[in-house]
């Protein structure tokens, strides 16, 4: 296998499971917003409103960090190592005698860290977490619409407008 194409099968393994997560966190979000406080249709700032969103946050990290999730990061980082051996193949096909330099190795595990640094529980709260909060903070203080409230969560979560 190429190494394009190992590195292709990591990245469409780990989004496979991307759009369920999405859609899963939507809902929830639908569900837990339900109760705001409205008048006229407009969120009411309010301490019930601002408790919703500590809950919300609270729900969206177990959502997102669950086994199938932690599984599927451990593999896409996995893909790392399958990658340097790749490489390593590759230029030993060019360069006799190629043995690796340490700091390759080095690299490959400070770019494992740095990747699941980001696709773990700290880089989903800087991602996905915060976001979806500051959202949601903002429209309760602002008194928007709940209709434009869900729209603005859709457009984050789903890319596409409620």
């Amino acid at each position: 296998m190429s190494l394009i194409s190992q590195i292709d099968k990591a990245i469409e393994g780990f989004n496979k499971s991307i759009p369920a997560v999405e859609r899963e966190i939507f809902d929830e979000l639908i569900l837990l917003t339900k109760d705001l406080d409205l008048r006229s249709g407009r969120i009411v700032q309010s301490a019930k409103n601002v408790k919703i969103i500590g809950q919300i946050k609270r729900k969206l990290e177990k959502i997102i960090i669950t086994p199938d999730y932690a599984s599927s990061l451990d593999d896409f980082t996995e893909a790392f190592k399958t990658v340097q051996n790749l490489q390593n193949k590759s230029f030993s096909t060019l360069v006799k005698d190629f043995s690796p330099p340490r700091a390759l190795n080095a690299i490959r595990i400070e770019a494992v860290n740095s990747t699941m640094e980001l696709l773990s529980k700290q880089g989903l709260q800087n991602e996905l977490t915060t976001p979806v909060r500051d959202i949601l903070t903002t429209n309760i203080t602002a008194r928007v619409k709940f209709t434009d409230l869900t729209g603005k969560l859709s457009n984050h979560l789903l890319n596409k407008v409620a």
